[in-house]
């Protein structure tokens, strides 16, 4: 079948997760025998060249979504849901802001007019709603390997820890790092990107990397530190538990939902520093002499692969298409 991957943003070059998680399904349909394309231009919807058109979130604009719900009726529209900009806004007291509205906005009218829904994870706010009757939904997850590098590096040497995200958004908790590295003076954070630091003595801004080349560092890390207020699903996060990597986090949004029997993955439910610290420094003394590769190999049996995420999206279009030949 031929397939469009629709977003109003810039798919093939930006760094963000929606971004890195349509060219890793696109890269996995391909290689399921699936013709795949994607586009950010509203004219593309105008001429309906494909056969199944999959859009995310809250990534759409209005004209684009007016044109998906008059589309021919062979059209299969799938809509996947990476969280939930009411949650995002729950989780920061953002009730004054009206871009959040408008988003949310985006996201219900996609979810209520497509064909199949998706979600990265099961927790979403209104979701058992928003699947609206029997139309088919699925949970398809996140994958690990979104870059080429799968090979666990077997250094022993480990550097500071790891933050990566946008800083100068506040839901990323930046406010709390700060406390962290107050409190205990021994804690070193690498910033990827950056932004929303400041270089000194406890933390280094690296710059913008590839997917590859964030993987690449986080192995040299001590483990990586995520205190968000509200995440959805990851993918560094995934990532690194992928290649054996000690994670702290908070416990929010699909974090919560990750497999308890994950290794070296430590939740937290309290924003406390001191107790983020304690909790830093046993993730670093575990991690002392034990073997990454085995940590990484049991993971990778617990977390999805971007191809069982293509298959499931595979499979939601055909519950569509089934359904359809059964109505009619």
């Amino acid at each position: 079948m031929k397939w469009l991957i629709w977003a109003n943003i810039d798919l093939e070059n930006s760094l963000g997760g929606v971004e890195v998680h349509c060219r890793s399904v696109k890269r996995e349909l391909a290689v399921l025998g699936e013709e795949v394309a994607w586009s950010w231009k509203e004219d593309d919807l105008n001429h309906w060249g494909f056969e199944v058109v999959v859009t995310h979130g809250s990534l759409t604009s209005w004209k684009a979504l007016t044109l998906l719900k008059n589309r021919p009726s062979n059209i299969v529209w799938l809509h996947v849901l990476h969280g939930s900009t009411f949650d995002r806004m729950s989780a920061m007291g953002e009730w004054t802001w009206p871009g959040g509205y408008l988003a949310y906005g985006r996201e219900m009218f996609a979810t209520y007019y497509c064909d199949g829904l998706a979600a990265v994870y099961g927790e979403i706010s209104f979701l058992d709603f928003l699947k609206r009757g029997n139309r088919p939904f699925s949970v398809i997850g996140n994958g690990w390997d979104s870059g080429a590098k799968k090979e666990v590096s077997k250094t022993e040497k480990r550097g500071h820890w790891a933050f990566v995200g946008r800083g100068l958004d506040p839901v990323k908790g930046v406010d709390l790092i700060e406390e962290i590295i107050g409190y205990d003076r021994s804690i070193r954070i690498d910033a990827i990107p950056g932004d929303g630091f400041t270089d000194n003595i406890q933390t280094r801004c690296l710059g913008k990397m590839s997917n590859e080349q964030v993987v690449e560092h986080l192995e040299k890390s001590k483990g990586l530190i995520l205190p968000s207020y509200f995440e959805a699903m990851p993918l560094v996060i995934l990532e690194a538990l992928a290649f054996g990597i000690p994670v702290v986090a908070a416990n929010v949004g699909g974090i919560r939902t990750l497999n308890s029997s994950l290794k070296g993955l430590f939740r937290l439910d309290i924003r406390d520093a001191k107790l983020w610290c304690e909790v830093i420094n046993e993730a670093s003394l575990q991690d002392q002499g034990q073997d990454r590769i085995e940590r990484a190999m049991w993971n990778r049996r617990l977390l999805r692969t971007w191809n069982q995420v293509a298959q499931d999206m595979k499979s939601l279009c055909q519950a569509v298409l089934d359904q359809r030949r059964k109505t009619n």
